[in-house]
């Protein structure tokens, strides 16, 4: 966040924590030499654009967030203070960073339950990404060698981390990279948003059609569908993406690049992105009530089911079992499985677990419940 800060030409960084919807909006000053009411720009006003960073999302209150709604839907800003109504521009991305109210993300609740936040903030938002601390020890120990190099003296350009030996390797003959300084990144971006008005072509507006009627698909009832604002963040993308390229004509490929993009950003918030062709996506983990398409609601339920059909004549099964049993293609992680385990005991289907071994519950207890 703070290196897009830095690049952006017009960058204002605040925290939600210590900002206020005046100082988000504007507010209203009397002049010295004249004694007449001026109204002084707050931070979206500022970072018309630009980028408005704000940090501690979750920490605003209901009243900050509200203002956002105008600025984030229509890029403008109304205001009726002492006398003065006006409507201001705030042309402005957002972005924004939140944590979940428990510290730690809990697979079992929503996007919206997790952060706290209202929906109809959330579905503002063009891309949403989970960061999620669940990654291999060779990612860890190749993140830990980048930091450590930041206060040392040698720094090389490209480090490797082998795995099964733990050495670094220094490769300095990345020669086919591009190299751009953060005032050169920041000089090309400025000047694609300023100069070039891409127009989406015959068949971009196709390609649109299709990717945002794949995505709502035939919903079954109770289920949550892509509203039109999906469909404008997939306009956005691919816009800015021709953008990037400094072209006036927005293709094909930019429309599905930005549909890929919006696939990776749910697949991270846990919808499963593999079961579109079977009638559409369920946005309800991301914007609403419990989900039906989550990767841990379909393990979950595959767990209950093999632990219901496995459970005679024995009160325990080895967690390399489970692992074993979801396949060679397997795709949650360690954690992720462990969390279903503790949704699992929350519900009385198994009585505990530990590192190596799930408790089953014995035929009794189950009548007693």
């Amino acid at each position: 966040m703070a290196h897009v800060h830095r690049i952006s030409h017009r960058g204002v960084y605040v925290s939600g924590r210590s900002s206020s919807s005046v100082g988000l909006t504007a507010y209203v000053s009397r002049d010295h030499d004249t004694g007449e009411r001026v109204l002084e720009s707050g931070a979206l006003v500022l970072s018309d654009g630009g980028v408005c960073c704000i940090d501690e999302f979750d920490k605003m209150d209901y009243q900050q967030r509200n203002v956002l709604k105008e600025v984030m839907e229509q890029h403008t800003l109304s205001i009726a203070k002492a006398g003065i109504v006006c409507q201001l521009n705030a042309r402005t991305s957002i972005l924004a960073a939140a944590n979940p109210r428990e510290s730690k993300w809990n697979r079992s609740l929503t996007v919206v339950e997790n952060l706290n936040l209202d929906s109809s903030i959330l579905s503002r938002f063009d891309l949403i990404y989970l960061m999620l601390d669940e990654h291999p020890e060779s990612f860890h120990r190749s993140l830990t060698t980048h930091i450590i190099e930041m206060f040392g003296f040698d720094r090389p350009s490209f480090v490797e981390v082998n795995q099964n030996a733990h050495t670094i390797i220094a490769d300095t003959n990345a020669q086919n990279d591009l190299h751009l300084s953060s005032a050169d990144l920041t000089k090309y971006i400025a000047y694609a948003r300023s100069k070039i008005k891409p127009r989406l072509n015959a068949k971009a507006q196709l390609e649109l059609v299709e990717s945002y009627c794949t995505l709502r698909g035939l919903r079954s009832f109770g289920s949550m569908s892509p509203t039109l604002r999906t469909l404008e963040s997939l306009i956005r993308l691919a816009e800015a993406r021709a953008k990037m390229r400094w072209s006036n004509e927005v293709t094909e490929s930019d429309v599905r690049d930005a549909r890929n993009m919006v696939y990776s950003a749910w697949g991270s918030a846990g919808i499963d992105m593999a079961k579109i062709d079977e009638g559409g996506v369920d946005v309800s983990l991301v914007f609403g009530g419990t989900a039906t398409q989550g990767p841990t609601n379909f393990l979950e339920k595959r767990l209950e089911s093999y632990f219901e059909n496995h459970k005679q004549g024995r009160t325990s099964i080895a967690i390399q079992e489970i692992q074993k049993v979801l396949g060679r293609n397997e795709q949650y992680s360690v954690e992720q499985i462990f969390e279903c385990l503790r949704v699992l005991v929350a519900r009385n289907i198994i009585d505990s677990f530990d590192a190596t071994t799930v408790n089953l519950k014995g035929e009794s207890e189950n009548v007693l419940q």
